[in-house]
């Protein structure tokens, strides 16, 4: 088996001529000839291994009197000549033709420049996503030492102005509600002047005990409200308690044209299931 070996690596040696072959060519025989250098390298291992086969065992495991400090020794022993023979040795090179070293590390050289390209785009790629995130964290802290430096110059602004008391507090809410309570009494006054003025009261006949208006009955008996008493008792209605139910009942105190007149402008307006409701109109300022 050696001398056949020895024999195809010979020839393959004459025939191989660098100046004479195309590099694919170089590069395959070059990876034959390292096949086989391979082989023979694995014949020599083999050998070793029988040999070692041969010589004396030292004990087998499932032997009691082989114990598991004497496996543990043997294994340093044979781990320590191990490294005492690699270190005594220099390393030598698997074949020692030149042609195909250099085709060997030429392949091996092309490939880690594939992977150095690819390693060098994945890189490329992390560090414009590490400078867009870089640059919207600087925006972020842009915008946050504004709204600091604002709400800085808010503190600093509400420290100079002076502490009012509780009393001076209290005693400007209470002149504030006198303003206004003198306010809707001026406005509900002038409102009734108004009122009387131009829609005054219904004139009814003393010599008719019963008049039908629109439907509706009155007698003598019963006091007819003036157009202000109806807005009056409407606002008590949606400002009061009961504010949640706006809505008032129209008896006969309520006189039909006076009625008819909120519900037209839009002052008030009617009860959607009940007709003889009224409420005055929501306005929202």
């Amino acid at each position: 088996m050696d001398d056949v070996t020895a024999g195809a690596q010979r020839s393959l040696m004459t025939s191989f001529d660098p100046g004479q072959q195309s590099p694919a060519t170089e590069l395959e025989e070059a990876e034959n000839q390292l096949k086989i250098e391979i082989e023979e390298q694995w014949l020599k291992l083999n050998k070793l291994q029988a040999k070692l086969n041969q010589e004396k065992k030292i004990g087998k495991i499932n032997n009691p009197e082989c114990t598991m400090s004497q496996i543990s020794e043997a294994k340093e022993k044979r781990l320590q000549a191990e490294i005492d023979a690699n270190i005594k040795t220099s390393p030598s090179l698997l074949s020692t033709n030149s042609e195909v070293i250099e085709a060997v590390l030429l392949s091996d050289l092309q490939t880690c420049v594939e992977q150095l390209k690819q390693t060098l785009s994945v890189v490329k790629t992390q560090r414009r996503e590490l400078v867009e995130e870089t640059e919207r964290e600087r925006r972020l802290l842009k915008q946050h030492k504004e709204v600091k430096a604002s709400i800085e110059e808010k503190i600093e602004v509400e420290q100079k102005i002076p502490e009012k008391s509780h009393d001076s507090e209290l005693k400007n809410w209470e002149e504030m509600k006198k303003r206004w309570i003198e306010k809707q009494k001026n406005l509900m006054k002038n409102l009734g002047q108004f009122a009387k003025q131009h829609f005054p009261m219904p004139n009814i006949p003393d010599s008719k005990r019963k008049r039908h208006l629109s439907g509706k009955t009155v007698d003598d008996d019963d006091e007819l409200f003036q157009l202000f008493e109806i807005l009056e008792v409407l606002m008590n209605k949606s400002t009061g308690e009961d504010k949640h139910d706006p809505y008032v009942q129209v008896t006969s105190n309520f006189w039909p044209p006076y009625v008819e007149l909120l519900l037209r402008c839009g002052i008030a307006r009617r009860h959607p299931e009940d007709s003889n409701r009224i409420a005055l109109t929501s306005y929202h300022m």
